[in-house]
């Protein structure tokens, strides 16, 4: 097993976990609508991060998978501080947009707290189910944790980010359910992606579910 194959493939998935985080955050606060279903505009990105924390994972173990993790909370902490310091800048007179740009950018405290409050329990929820079920079950039913994990992590991410960030705004029972059932959608629809994406990154490091070091930490 090659120590720079599983770091440099593992740095990819960070690196596009990170990117689905942050874009997730900034786009939060649009309102999106498909037929009947409304939910705000990070949800489907955020849920993107779910199934790379679970392929991270499942292949190199939860203790990466927690740096992976902890990586996240600080660059969120990061991108607000370095969105409000961007916006305090005084802008040029001949820049049209500096309203809506503070006002997409600014998102506001409801939205920021939102956002780390969400991001720290549905997270962590995840990778502990996740993990737990793996204790039980061994390398078989990825798709049983993968979808019991997400399922969990979804309503309770539904659940909290539209509450803190737009109670007293939007019909916010509305767009919880809304929301839940988008993800809950989702996260069936991408199952096949998981096993791709497990196969895949083993496969780029020759590693198993049997015998590779990382792929079996717990």
């Amino acid at each position: 097993m090659q120590n720079n194959n599983i770091t440099g493939n593992y740095v990819i998935l960070t690196g596009i976990y990170m990117s689905l985080l942050l874009m997730a955050m900034i786009n939060g606060v649009k309102l999106c609508q498909i037929g009947p279903f409304k939910f705000d505009g990070g949800l489907l990105l955020y849920a993107s991060t779910f199934l790379l924390i679970d392929i991270v994972r499942e292949v190199y173990g939860r203790p990466l998978a927690f740096k992976m993790v902890t990586g996240g909370f600080f660059a969120l902490i990061v991108t607000f501080l370095g969105n409000y310091l961007t916006i305090l800048l005084p802008s040029a007179p001949e820049w049209e947009l500096s309203h809506e740009y503070e006002a997409i950018m600014g998102q506001g405290y409801r939205i920021i707290i939102a956002a780390l409050t969400t991001f720290v329990i549905t997270q962590s929820l995840d990778l502990t189910l996740f993990s737990w079920i793996r204790k039980k079950t061994g390398p078989r039913h990825l798709w049983l944790r993968y979808l019991i994990s997400n399922v969990f992590g979804g309503g309770l991410d539904a659940f909290i980010f539209t509450f803190i960030a737009f109670y007293g705004v939007f019909p916010v029972l509305e767009v919880m359910t809304s929301a839940w059932i988008v993800r809950t959608t989702f996260a069936i629809c991408d199952t096949p992606i998981v096993y791709f994406g497990v196969w895949l990154v083993r496969k780029l490091d020759n590693t198993n579910p049997q015998n590779g070091a990382l792929a079996v930490s717990v």
